[in-house]
């Protein structure tokens, strides 16, 4: 019943093979598969994920945990973490211990940055007792339809090499396909 600190380690491990997928010298095909869309404004640039080999929604249905993912290439990449995820409505991202099951996370890594251990924020060691929140507008397993917003600040993780906070606004997903495991 470790399931949240296993996803902890398992978004930042996902994160750093992400940074490392490939080489900017690597062709870039074109892609019209895209299982969704996942859009967030962060430093005061808007970023679009679509590329299949960056943007994902996996539901766990034994334990209905819902993880989001968007790792663009190059660039500052966003997870949320839904815990005990069964309908729509609003879940509150709080700071918080990495062993609340209940916990609803959000996390921004910074692929952009030149550090070896690239920065990493997570709404867990944000400032404030509630540091945003996720709310799901649309839900539909068998129709494989996920759509929602999301804004958050981040505090650092320790050993990240992250200073400050980081401020995610204005973000949504929408998603036609949900990986289920």
């Amino acid at each position: 019943m470790q399931f949240l600190p296993r996803l902890c380690a398992l978004l930042l491990l996902t994160f750093a093979v992400g940074a490392c997928k490939k080489d900017k010298d690597d062709p870039q095909p074109a892609t019209s598969d895209s299982p969704g869309e996942v859009k967030y404004t962060y430093a005061g640039v808007t970023y679009t994920v679509t590329d299949v080999r960056e943007v994902s929604a996996f539901l766990s249905t034994g334990s209905n945990n819902m993880l989001i993912m968007a790792s663009p290439d190059g660039k500052p990449g966003i997870s949320l973490a839904l815990n005990n995820f069964t309908t729509t409505g609003t879940r509150l991202l709080q700071r918080g211990s990495t062993s609340d099951l209940r916990s609803t996370v959000a996390q921004l890594t910074r692929f952009d940055s030149p550090a070896p251990n690239k920065p990493a924020y997570s709404t867990l060691y944000g400032p404030s007792a509630t540091n945003g929140s996720v709310v799901v507008t649309s839900y539909n397993l068998s129709g494989n339809r996920l759509t929602g917003t999301f804004s958050f600040t981040g505090g650092p993780i320790s050993g990240s090499g992250a200073t400050g906070t980081a401020v995610v606004t204005n973000g949504s997903f929408d998603f036609t396909v949900i990986n289920r495991f």
